[in-house]
């Protein structure tokens, strides 16, 4: 679909999705677009079924464990950082979340769940094995649901970013003008706050205490 940026050519300001902030490119970097690659695809089957196994045919091995065997301090000790803080962690993910949203494939009925007997051969499954020996769980099945595919192209199976590929604040004004109107005073400028200063009430959420509120953001 061809995107008119006219009305972006003289501004000063990105746009809310990210469109025509490149006016040689307009789609790159917008929401909701294929995420890019920087080697084609490598599916087991050429366009869909996961890799599972390796360039000589060996049965690729669990991420859990390649997890483990990564990041575990060695002994029973974690070292410490004398340069960095846990802030650090805090920015990296918030700047991710700047950055990309991936979604997941939806179940309009129910959530998918894919550790359950006979779930795990669904398509939108692709649970993690777990070692038997995990330091920290005791079954046997990490839950993995598939992202979802783009669906404006064909071939080999993309996935969709869901927000903004710039670091442009959409993680806390949105990634849409419509997203933007929830949060922001059009009057005066300022994000829209509930009591306590708090963010604005509404959305759905999985509430853990009963006193809490669902709360709108700039990403979900």
């Amino acid at each position: 679909m061809e995107i008119n940026c006219d009305q972006y050519k003289d501004s000063a300001y990105r746009s809310a999705d990210g469109s025509c902030n490149s006016l040689d490119y307009p789609y790159r970097g917008a929401a909701v677009t294929p995420q890019p690659r920087y080697q084609p695809a490598q599916y087991d089957d050429g366009l869909n079924s996961p890799r599972t196994t390796g360039k000589k045919g060996d049965k690729l091995p669990s991420t859990r464990l390649i997890s483990n065997k990564l990041f575990r301090a060695p002994g029973d000790c974690t070292e410490t950082d004398h340069a960095r803080t846990l802030m650090v962690m805090a920015w990296g993910q918030f700047i991710d979340h700047d950055l990309a949203f991936t979604p997941v494939t939806q179940d309009d009925s129910s959530p998918i769940t894919c550790c359950e007997e006979g779930a795990q051969s669904r398509p939108e499954c692709f649970p993690i094995p777990i070692p038997s020996d995990d330091p920290r769980f005791t079954h046997s099945c990490m839950e993995l649901v598939r992202s979802a595919s783009a669906p404006c192209q064909a071939g080999a199976r993309e996935q969709t970013n869901e927000i903004t590929s710039f670091i442009d604040g959409g993680v806390v004004y949105g990634d849409s003008i419509e997203k933007w109107a929830e949060l922001v005073d059009a009057q005066t400028g300022g994000m829209l706050t509930s009591e306590g200063e708090l963010l604005p009430a509404g959305g759905s959420c999985k509430l853990t205490n009963e006193d809490d509120f669902c709360q709108k953001a700039g990403q979900r």
